[in-house]
C-alpha cells in the first residue's frame, strides 16, 4: 500500500525519513540499522592525537601514545555495549529504530518524533537502565581486574578507597590501565545519565515524569520536566561550588568545568525538544492501545503494514508545513489518532468491499449453474453480508430520490 500524508493529501508522503543529521556521516549498516558517526568522534581524535605528539617526547612520558590507545580501546567498548543494548531491542515491534548514531560518548538520541515506532515511557527507561547499568558493571569488572593484578585484597573496602584514590585516574601509568579503563566506563555512563539533549538520561527523565503526572496535562508535564532539570543544574553548580573549596590550582579546575555544564543544562531546560518527548511517548500510548485492536481483529500482514506505515508518517513533518515553525508546533497528539484511527476504518471498508466484489460474480454465476446448495459457508455469509448492505443502503436512496 502506498504512503499517504494525512495532512497534505499528498500520495508521495510527507517530508524525507528520517531526517538528515549534517552533523554526522554513515558507515555502514549492522543488523538492519543505519549507523551514523559523528564529527564530534573525528574532531576529539584530532585533538588527541596533536595532545599525544606534543607531550610523548617530554621525560617520563613515554607511555602515553600505550595509555592513549588503550583507553581509546575502552571507551569504544563503552560505545559497544550501549549499542548492542539497542540492537537487543531492534528487532521488538514496539522499538524497532531505522538510524543511530554513535557521538562522543556514545548512542545519541535524536529528534524523538523521528523513530519510525515512537518509543513508550516504560521502554525509555528499561533501556537507558540496561546500558547505564551495562557500563557500570562494565566497570566494576576492570576495578576488581586492577585489584587483582595489584595483589589487593579484592573483598576490602579499603583496597577499593586506595585503588580510586589514585591520582589522574591512573592515567599515569600503564599498570594502572584498567583503574583508568574503570573510571572511563563510569564517566561515560554520567554523561549519558545526564540529562543533555541527545543524550539518554534525557529521555529517561521525560519518561519518569511523564509516568509520574500520567493523569495532569500537557503543560503540566512539560513544566514538570523544565523544573526537575532546572533543579539537576542549580544542584550541579553546588557541586561546582564544592569541588572550588577543596580542589588545588594544578590542571584544568573542575569546578569551572561543572559549571559551565550546569549553565548549559540550565539553558537546555527552554528547548522544544522536551515537548517532542512528552508527546511522542503519549503517541506510543495510543499507538499501543491501536495495534491490539487490530490484532483481535484478525488484521492481516498487509493491515499492519498500513498502521506501521499510517503511524511513521504521524510521527513526521507535513510537506506543506516545512516551512511554518518548528515540528512541535505542527503535531497534535489528539487529532493525528483521530487521523489514524479514521483512514484505517475507511481503508479496511475499502478493502473488505473491493474482496466482495470481486467475488460476487464468481457465486452469483454458480447459484445459476448448480443451485445454492453449491456454496460454502463463507460464500453465503458473503451473501447475506452483500444483501444487509442493499437493505441499509436502499432506504437512504429512496429518501434521497423523494
Amino acid at each position: 500500500m502506498q504512503a499517504f500524508d494525512l495532512d497534505s493529501h499528498s500520495p508521495q508522503g510527507p517530508s524525507e525519513y528520517p531526517p538528515v543529521d549534517h552533523w554526522s556521516i554513515p558507515v555502514g549498516r549492522l543488523a538492519g540499522v543505519q549507523l551514523y558517526l559523528s564529527y564530534s568522534v573525528f574532531i576529539a581524535l584530532a585533538v588527541l592525537a596533536v595532545v599525544i605528539a606534543t607531550v610523548q617526547n617530554r621525560q617520563g612520558e613515554a607511555d602515553l601514545p600505550v595509555i592513549a590507545s588503550a583507553a581509546m580501546a575502552f571507551w569504544v567498548t563503552g560505545w559497544c555495549v550501549q549499542l548492542i543494548v539497542y540492537l537487543m531491542f531492534q528487532n521488538g515491534p514496539a522499538t524497532r529504530s531505522d538510524v543511530l548514531t554513535i557521538g562522543l560518548i556514545g548512542v545519541e538520541v535524536g529528534h524523538p518524533l523521528s523513530r519510525p515506532i515512537c518509543w513508550t515511557a516504560a521502554t525509555n527507561l528499561v533501556v537507558t537502565s540496561i546500558a547505564l547499568g551495562g557500563l557500570s558493571m562494565f566497570g566494576v569488572a576492570c576495578l576488581v581486574v586492577h585489584l587483582h593484578g595489584q595483589s589487593l585484597p579484592i573483598g576490602s573496602f579499603q583496597s577499593w578507597r586506595q585503588a580510586l584514590a589514585t591520582p589522574g585516574f591512573g592515567l599515569g601509568s600503564i599498570n594502572n590501565v584498567y583503574l583508568s579503563a574503570a573510571w572511563l566506563f563510569w564517566f561515560q555512563a554520567f554523561c549519558q545519565a545526564y540529562p543533555m539533549p541527545r543524550n539518554l538520561g534525557r529521555g529517561a527523565l521525560v519518561s519518569a515524569m511523564v509516568l509520574f503526572a500520567s493523569e495532569a496535562n500537557e503543560a503540566f508535564k512539560l513544566k514538570l520536566v523544565r523544573r526537575v532539570i532546572q533543579l539537576i543544574a542549580i544542584v550541579t553548580v553546588l557541586v561546582a561550588l564544592s569541588v572550588l573549596v577543596v580542589e588545588t590550582a594544578e590542571g584544568i579546575p573542575r569546578w569551572l568545568v561543572l559549571l559551565a555544564l550546569a549553565l548549559l543544562l540550565w539553558q537546555s531546560s527552554g528547548r522544544r525538544d522536551l515537548i517532542a518527548w512528552i508527546r511522542s511517548i503519549e503517541i506510543a500510548k495510543l499507538d499501543q492501545s491501536t495495534v491490539p485492536s487490530l490484532a483481535l481483529e484478525g488484521a492481516d500482514s498487509d493491515s499492519m503494514d498500513s498502521h506501521r506505515s499510517i503511524s511513521k508518517l504521524a510521527h513526521t513533518r507535513p510537506r506543506r508545513n516545512q516551512m511554518a515553525g518548528p515540528l512541535w508546533q505542527m503535531i497534535d497528539t489528539v487529532q493525528m489518532h483521530r487521523k489514524r484511527r479514521r483512514a484505517k476504518a475507511v481503508w479496511k471498508r475499502e478493502r473488505s468491499e473491493a474482496e466482495d466484489a470481486a467475488r460476487l460474480d464468481e457465486i452469483l454465476e454458480r447459484v445459476n449453474e448448480q443451485g445454492i446448495e453449491s456454496l460454502s459457508p463463507d460464500e453465503l455469509a458473503l451473501l447475506q453480508r452483500v444483501s444487509e448492505s442493499l437493505r441499509k443502503n436502499r432506504p437512504a436512496e429512496d429518501s434521497t430520490g423523494g
